[in-house]
């Protein structure tokens, strides 16, 4: 399964606590919803909301995250549809977009 976010609209000054953002979200080359973030610390929103379950079921089949909390600690989290678009979002970011 190959997800992108498309048409990303980011407010670098809206973002608090996390990334207030609004995206397509595509499957395989096909948009297939919206996900969104208010920047103020909450989940992201998906629309439609049952999509949800279909990008978990894809994550689940992924390797856990390996995150360093401390030079020399690891923290291992698996992956969901919240690791996935921050990712994708980090990505875009870091590409200089505005």
């Amino acid at each position: 399964m190959q997800i992108e976010l498309k048409n990303i609209k980011y407010a670098d000054w809206a973002s608090e606590e996390t990334p207030c953002y609004r995206a397509s979200i595509l499957i395989n080359g096909v948009k297939v919803g919206e996900v969104s973030n208010s920047g103020q610390g909450g989940a992201d929103r998906v629309h439609p909301y049952q999509l949800i379950a279909s990008i978990d079921a894809y994550a689940a089949t992924l390797p856990p995250l390996e995150i360093e909390t401390a030079p020399g600690e690891k923290y291992t989290m698996e992956q969901d549809h919240e690791t996935i678009f921050s990712d994708l979002l980090d990505a875009w970011i870091n590409k200089g977009q505005p």
